[in-house]
């Protein structure tokens, strides 16, 4: 959980996909600043997070 901790700057890559007529992937990229986290669930696996993100500069966009 230090990772996420708040207060830490975090890269990220967030990819989308839509279906239909034609499929696009769109790709959301760059860094954040962890404000809040949160354990979902706790599976044999491990556990499931939720981080709340501040975007602290521009997003990278790419749609393919």
């Amino acid at each position: 959980m230090n990772t996420y901790s708040p207060g830490t700057i975090i890269p990220f890559l967030i990819t989308t996909a839509t279906t239909g007529d034609y499929e696009t992937k769109l790709k959301l990229s760059g860094r954040g600043l962890v404000v809040r986290n949160d354990i979902r669930e706790v599976t044999n696996h491990g556990n499931k997070l939720g981080v709340a993100l501040e975007f602290k500069d521009k997003l990278n966009i790419l749609v393919d």
